[in-house]
């Protein structure tokens, strides 16, 4: 099970890194896991995982080159076909910063 999603702050500047991180637990505690990240502006990539018999952390970043409202989605896998997956909204914006 993926727990909710920590994001970075908003809003985002423009260029800035975004992060994104969740920990996660696993019944079966010989599973190994994978986790990816949609961005949202058509970027996907590979989270780091950090794990210990089923349970564990993940995170990523990313730079975002335009200003917007991004849906994130990151969806962990384990070895056995199991999936859990949560998203968040990150609002990145061009100094100066509009709330």
């Amino acid at each position: 099970m993926l727990a909710p999603l920590t994001t970075t702050s908003g809003p985002i500047a423009v260029g800035a890194p975004a992060n994104v991180s969740a920990a996660f637990t696993d019944a079966g505690t010989n599973d190994t896991h994978t986790a990816s990240v949609n961005w949202g502006d058509l970027a996907t990539t590979n989270a780091t995982i950090t794990e210990t018999n089923g349970s564990g952390t993940l995170a990523a970043g990313h730079s975002y080159s335009h200003a917007g409202l991004y849906t994130v989605t990151v969806t962990l896998a384990d070895g056995y076909g199991g999936t859990s997956a949560r998203s968040a909204t990150l609002l990145v914006d061009s100094p100066p910063f509009v709330t």
